[in-house]
């Protein structure tokens, strides 16, 4: 079976944890017993053109249904989720929960590993776009901050997963939004041991 790889970059750290120099992805190919996400920095033995990210699915419970906190892209002013690239001597779970807070003011437990993966080219005008493959990470929202890093460069809006999923423009993050739709007992998995009681439960 065949995944795409994290690579750990050994560059020094954006305000303290980033890194400047965008990380690569390979696939490989393993047996059963692979543990893939194991510190979600696995250092790879091919490197590509792909970049890696790590991005963070903020979500709640609103009568009985997933909500999908997104934001606005800074370049195009589409709706995306939080996302950046892995950070030196932190996982790629610690990474996307730093985004998160970043970019949108999050607060809350993140799981360990991840729900998914989507892919998209990162447009950096006037250079050519870059492919990048995010790693996405559940994290249950317990506070929204007025005042962080970004607040005057994006916006944020609660969505439904399904209108979520029609808000964005990547075909796996939809598809990730819909599976949460249909079935929000899905996240009891990357909720549970991350400090407090699953949130599909409110």
């Amino acid at each position: 079976m065949s995944y795409w790889l994290l690579i750990k970059t050994d560059t020094e750290a954006k305000g303290g944890g980033g890194s400047n120099r965008e990380p690569t992805l390979t696939s490989k190919t393993t047996g059963p017993d692979t543990d893939m996400h194991s510190n979600a920095t696995i250092l790879a033995e091919h490197e590509t053109d792909v970049r890696s990210q790590c991005g963070a699915l903020c979500w709640r419970m609103h009568r009985r249904r997933v909500e999908v906190l997104l934001i606005t892209s800074r370049e195009t002013g589409r709706w995306i989720i939080p996302k950046g690239w892995p950070m030196a001597d932190h996982t790629a779970a610690d990474a996307a929960r730093t985004e998160a807070w970043e970019e949108a003011g999050v607060e809350g437990p993140i799981s360990q590993e991840p729900i998914g993966l989507y892919t998209y080219d990162k447009q950096r005008l006037p250079e050519p776009p870059v492919p990048c493959v995010v790693s996405v990470f559940a994290l249950r929202v317990a506070r929204l901050a007025d005042k962080f890093p970004e607040r005057r460069e994006r916006r944020r809006k609660w969505f439904s997963a399904a209108k979520a999923a029609h808000k964005v423009m990547e075909p796996e993050l939809r598809a990730m939004f819909l599976d949460l739709d249909a079935d929000p007992k899905r996240l009891d998995l990357f909720d549970r041991g991350q400090g407090g009681k699953s949130g599909t439960n409110a």
